[in-house]
């Protein structure tokens, strides 16, 4: 599906409702260059030269990789029409970044249990079969999932979470994580893997949260979700669901190359599920570099996305070019 999606904005990640019927992730609450992506998910490597032509499909996908949805079941286990392409690399990590969370949380709280010996593994049966395993406690340790489904068996867990320095003060977790983690769905039809680290800060009451990392790296069987990856990532989203803090690389075999992702001026957000102001540029090979103006979101009609290319090396904006969200969401 060709339509863009901001699912970080208002509700939270769609694959978390089915996800916290598995992991135990608490309910939605309000507000809410490359390597070759490690463990065998392949990732080009090369920077992408930005060009005229391209410019509007690498902003596309660059939007994408930030407010796309995952392509996983909601809750129903039915697609919906505001489902987006599944390549959101960002959307994914957020939903990585969830169930480190959990991990977390399920090692913090056998601090509590007085009958935890060391190198015990606790196991629980998962809702819809299969098991978790937990081993470790207090700031370190792993959770283990195999074969593990939700209730209607439309979502499988299958992998590690390596989790060390977990902390919680008051509704903030926050902890290092090393994922190895496949999430397969039965429609769509898809094995996602999710491989890399991340430290995360996680506000378990507003879903603020704040997550970095060197390199996270998101694969899928299905061929029209390509392959996705984070490298050197910093992302802040606040209580309203706003992006405060938005700096990467990325690498996406949609653009068979990688480029340099930064925000200038924060995205901010009216009715509509696109930013409806904000700037960014991003930075591609040969001197290239793209800059983003945000017009106003897809209710605002006429031009929304003003782009601009410096193909010269130097500091001269060529003539800017002007798009809807529908028009670049459409070569995606």
């Amino acid at each position: 599906m060709n339509t863009l999606n901001r699912t970080a904005n208002r509700s939270c990640l769609q694959l978390i409702a089915r996800l916290s019927l598995v992991i135990g992730l608490t309910a939605c609450g309000g507000g809410g260059g490359g390597g070759g992506g490690g463990g065998g998910i392949t990732l080009p490597t090369a920077p992408v030269t930005i060009t005229q032509q391209n410019a509007p499909q690498i902003a596309g996908v660059a939007i994408d990789t930030l407010y796309g949805g995952t392509s996983l079941p909601i809750a129903t286990g039915v697609q919906t029409s505001a489902t987006a392409s599944a390549r959101s690399s960002t959307s994914v990590a957020q939903t990585v970044a969830r169930i480190g969370q959990a991990a977390a949380q399920q090692i913090i709280s056998q601090r509590t249990e007085t009958a935890i010996v060391t190198g015990a593994v606790s196991t629980t049966t998962c809702p819809g079969g299969g098991t978790m395993s937990v081993s470790g406690s207090g700031a370190s340790g792993s959770v283990t999932y195999t074969n593990c489904k939700d209730l209607g068996g439309v979502v499988t867990i299958n992998g590690t979470v390596s989790i060390s320095n977990a902390n919680q003060i008051g509704s903030i977790i926050s902890a290092d994580a090393v994922f190895n983690l496949t999430v397969s769905t039965v429609t769509p039809a898809n094995t996602l893997t999710a491989m890399g680290d991340m430290h995360f800060e996680i506000d378990t009451v507003t879903l603020a949260m704040t997550i970095s990392g060197n390199s996270l790296a998101m694969g899928n069987t299905n061929p029209a979700m390509g392959n996705f990856g984070l490298q050197n990532y910093m992302i802040s989203i606040d209580t309203s669901g706003n992006f405060s803090v938005l700096s990467f690389r990325f690498s996406s075999t949609a653009i068979n190359g990688t480029a340099v992702f930064a925000m200038t001026t924060p995205f901010a957000y009216g009715a509509g599920m696109f930013p409806s102001s904000g700037v960014a540029t991003i930075t591609g090979a040969n001197s290239t570099v793209l800059r983003i103006t945000i017009l106003g979101d897809e209710s605002s009609g006429g031009s929304q996305v003003q782009l601009e290319l410096i193909i010269d090396g130097g500091n001269n904006w060529a003539a800017p070019t002007y798009h809807s969200w529908a028009s670049i969401s459409s070569l995606i």
